[in-house]
C-alpha cells in the first residue's frame, strides 16, 4: 500500500508518562517519540510537569487519542480524536467541519498556511484551543532521557502532526506464544489472551497513522 502524497513528513509521538520498557519505537520508523516522565496520570487528576502540559490535560482541552496538526509556521489547524474504526483522513476536528485529510492536503501538498489565527493566551479548558495558536514549548525528552524542547522540535518550516498517547508503564507487551507459555487452566488462557489484546489497543492508533499515511 502506498502513501499519501500529504503525509506529514513530521509525526511526533507525544506520550504521557514515563515510556514503558516494553514499547519498541522501531515498530513505528516514521513516527519520532518524545516522553513526559515527571507527568503523573490518573482519571480523576493529572499532575506533575511539564505545568502547562499537566494542566492542559487535566482541564480537558487536550486529550489521550488526540492528533493536533500544524501547518509550516506552527500554527495550529487541526485538533480531534483518531478513532480506530475511521480511515485517518476521515476524523474530524474539534471546532470546526474540516477533516483530516482536507487539511493535510492544504497543508502539506499545498503548502498553505491554516486560515485560523488567534492572539489571545491557549485556554487550557478549550477543546478548539489549538486552532490557530503555536503549540506550546515545554521540555520532553527522548528513549535515552535527552531533554529537548517541543518549540525546538516543532520550529523548522515543516507541517507536523502531534499525537498524543499514553501506555501504562507497568503494561507489560507479550508476543501471543509468550502470552500463552505455560497456561495450565481457561483462567490463565483467558489472562493471556487480554494481555495480547490489550498490548493491541494500545499500538492500534498509532500502527493506524503509519498505515493510513505511509502504507506501512
Amino acid at each position: 500500500m502506498a502513501g499519501m502524497p500529504y503525509a506529514p513528513q513530521r509525526v511526533i509521538g507525544l506520550h504521557i508518562g514515563p515510556k514503558n520498557p516494553g514499547f519498541n519505537e522501531s515498530q513505528f520508523p516514521d513516527i519520532k517519540f518524545y516522553y513526559t516522565p515527571k507527568i503523573k496520570w490518573s482519571t480523576k487528576k493529572v499532575a506533575g510537569t511539564p505545568e502547562v502540559l499537566s494542566r492542559w490535560l487535566d482541564k480537558g482541552g487536550l486529550r489521550l487519542d488526540e492528533a493536533i496538526v500544524l501547518d509550516k509556521n506552527g500554527t495550529g489547524a487541526f485538533i480531534g480524536f483518531i478513532m480506530k474504526d475511521k480511515a485517518l483522513t476521515e476524523n474530524f476536528s474539534q471546532g470546526d467541519l474540516d477533516s483530516l485529510g482536507n487539511v493535510l492536503k492544504s497543508v502539506v501538498e499545498e503548502n498553505r498556511e491554516t486560515p485560523f489565527s488567534k492572539s489571545t493566551p491557549l485556554d487550557p479548558q478549550d477543546l478548539s484551543g489549538m486552532l490557530g495558536r503555536k503549540f506550546p514549548s515545554f521540555e520532553v525528552v527522548n528513549a535515552s532521557g535527552e531533554a529537548s524542547w517541543t518549540g525546538s522540535i516543532i520550529a523548522s518550516s515543516l507541517p507536523t502532526m502531534i499525537f498524543v498517547f499514553r501506555i501504562p508503564p507497568d503494561h507489560q507487551f507479550k508476543s501471543p506464544e509468550e502470552a500463552m507459555k505455560d497456561v495450565e487452566s481457561p483462567l490463565q488462557a483467558l489472562s493471556g489472551m487480554a494481555n495480547v489484546f490489550v498490548s493491541d489497543e494500545y499500538l492500534a492508533l498509532l500502527k493506524k497513522i503509519e498505515e493510513d499515511l505511509y502504507g506501512r
